[in-house]
């Protein structure tokens, strides 16, 4: 493993085997089975551009919440 990336459930690294080319990601969705899929290094950005944008809307949307609101 090249390079790492850990947060709760999620890996992403580059795999040792093959061309290196390929970033392997990781996910424990249900507790049982880590599912594993291998993306370009291009694909991986797009990811990481969507999850961004997620991330910031969803930031938009808990800010749009009054505190004393019921959620």
């Amino acid at each position: 493993m090249s390079a790492c990336a850990v947060k709760d459930d999620i890996d992403a690294f580059v795999s040792n085997g093959g061309d290196g080319d390929r970033i392997t990601v990781m996910m424990l969705p249900d507790q049982r089975n880590w599912r594993f899929v291998d993306i370009s290094a291009a694909t991986a950005r797009l990811l990481a551009e969507r999850l961004i944008a997620a991330a910031t809307g969803a930031e938009k949307n808990a800010e749009a919440v009054p505190k004393g609101a019921p959620q």
